[in-house]
């Protein structure tokens, strides 16, 4: 394969990818990587002249605006308090996908996540706390449940203590009473 076809097709795959994904910068170069290995492989080529054309289209699409990692993780923190997920937990998923730790920190810092009301969230979608059942699951059971998810001991002691009312309350008003 030309290089120039095999930076065409590493810019479009790179497109496609971001047309129904959003991406970090290193989460869409290993996309491309892996894709670089496999066609490099198909073709008899050496993948490092694949991985040189990788870094290029990445930074082409972080030149143009459509990687940019700082939005990326304010989006995924967002997203985070509307499933339930803890601070801890999407500072670790996005480290995985490549986000270095001071911009997911910033990101955690200027979004609007509050472990309080995502551990509400947590609690009503797996039943706990108190959006409990009442059965018999015991409280070290469900305090393990709630740490397993990534929140901490107060945020857990605090949000088991609310009635039913009041954590409805605060889903709605997006303040802990």
């Amino acid at each position: 394969m030309t290089p120039e076809r095999r930076r065409k097709y590493l810019k479009n795959a790179a497109a496609y990818y971001l047309s129904r994904h959003a991406a970090s910068e290193e989460h869409l170069r290993r996309i491309l990587g892996r894709k670089a290995i496999r066609r490099a492989q198909e073709h008899e080529q050496d993948p490092e002249d694949w991985h040189d054309d990788v870094g290029a289209i990445v930074n082409w699409f972080v030149e143009q605006g459509f990687v940019n990692d700082a939005e990326y993780a304010r989006s995924k923190a967002n997203m985070g308090l509307v499933r339930g997920k803890s601070a801890r937990r999407l500072e670790q998923e996005l480290k995985a996908k490549g986000v270095d730790s001071s911009t997911a920190r910033e990101a955690m810092a200027n979004s609007d996540h509050e472990d309080d009301i995502a551990c509400i969230r947590f609690a009503r979608r797996r039943r706990l706390g108190p959006f409990g059942r009442g059965d018999t699951e015991d409280e070290t059971r469900e305090v393990a449940r709630f740490a397993r998810a990534g929140f901490g001991f107060d945020t857990i002691r605090r949000v088991r203590a609310l009635t039913r009312e009041e954590a409805e309350d605060a889903l709605l008003d997006g303040v802990m009473p």
